[in-house]
C-alpha cells in the first residue's frame, strides 16, 4: 500500500448515541429479541387469549399490556437507554471526547487522540461493518471502534477504505440500499484503489501481480458483499470444465 488512509472527526456524544444504535442493530440477539417481543410474543398471547374461547376482541383487550403496551415499550424504551448510556458513557469517559485520528496502513490501524491513542493489526479486526452514515470496526461480537465516513477525506478515500476492509477482513459487509439477492459476478477494482493494494489469490494464496486484480464480487442477501481477488488461471481450474467463463 503506498499511502495510508487518514481519517479525522470529532467525537460527540450524539455520534457515539448513533454508533451504539448501529452496533445493536448488528447483534444477532438483539434482532431475535425486537421479533420475539414485537411479533412472536404478542400473537403467542393472542392465540393463547383465543384457544380460551375468547372472540378476537376479547382475546385483544384481555392482555393488552403484553399484546400492545410491552411491543411499545420495547420500541420506545431501547432507544431511550441507548441515548441515557451514550450520554453517561460520553461524561464519564474523557478520553472518548474530543478529536481523534485513525491511520489505515496495510499492517495497522494506530488511533490518536488528545488522552488516549493505540495501535490494532488487521486480524484485531474480526468484522467490518457498513452503515449508512459510520464504519464499526468489531474488535470482538459486541464491541467495536466507529469512523463516520465523513471522516475519510474524499470519495477516493472512502473507496479505497471498502477495498482495504475486503481485502484484510474476510466478513466484511458493505453498505446498499437495496440487494437483489445472492450473486456472484467477476470484477476489477479500479485503477487507483488496485495500484495502492497488494492482493493474495483466494484459491492459490500467493501475490496477485496483475493490476487491477481479477476479483470474485459475492453479493449477499443481508447487505454484505465480499472481495475476492484471484489469479485467472486459478480461477479457470477452480471451476467446472461444463461452466463458461467469459475472460
Amino acid at each position: 500500500m503506498s499511502m495510508p488512509i487518514i481519517a479525522r472527526f470529532t467525537a460527540t456524544q450524539e455520534l457515539l448515541y448513533r454508533a451504539q444504535v448501529d452496533v445493536m442493530r448488528n447483534l444477532k440477539w438483539m434482532r431475535l429479541g425486537g421479533v420475539f417481543v414485537v411479533v412472536v410474543f404478542p400473537l403467542l398471547m393472542f392465540a393463547m387469549n383465543l384457544t380460551r374461547g375468547l372472540n378476537w376482541l376479547e382475546a385483544l383487550t384481555g392482555n393488552l399490556f403484553w399484546i400492545v403496551g410491552f411491543p411499545v415499550l420495547w420500541l420506545v424504551g431501547i432507544p431511550l437507554v441507548q441515548r441515557w448510556s451514550a450520554h453517561r458513557a460520553f461524561h464519564a469517559t474523557p478520553a472518548a471526547q474530543g478529536d481523534r485520528t485513525y491511520t489505515f496502513d496495510e499492517n495497522n490501524i494506530v488511533l490518536e487522540g488528545g488522552l488516549s491513542s493505540g495501535r490494532l493489526t488487521w486480524p484485531a479486526i474480526i468484522r467490518v461493518v457498513e452503515t449508512r452514515a459510520l464504519f464499526l470496526l468489531f474488535i470482538s461480537n459486541q464491541s467495536a471502534h466507529f469512523l463516520p465516513k465523513s471522516a475519510l477525506a474524499s470519495e477516493r478515500d472512502l473507496q479505497a477504505f471498502r477495498t482495504l476492509c475486503q481485502v484484510k477482513v474476510v466478513e466484511t459487509k458493505l453498505y446498499h440500499a437495496q440487494v437483489p439477492g445472492d450473486s456472484l459476478s467477476v470484477t476489477a477494482p479500479t485503477p487507483a484503489d488496485a495500484a495502492s493494494l497488494d492482493f493474495q489469490c483466494a484459491f492459490c494464496g500467493a501475490l496477485v501481480e496483475e493490476s487491477p486484480p481479477l476479483t470474485l464480487a459475492i453479493l449477499l442477501t443481508d447487505g454484505g458483499e465480499q472481495h475476492l481477488p484471484c489469479h485467472r488461471n486459478c480461477l479457470r481450474r477452480s471451476l467446472h470444465s461444463s461452466v463458461p467463463l467469459a475472460i
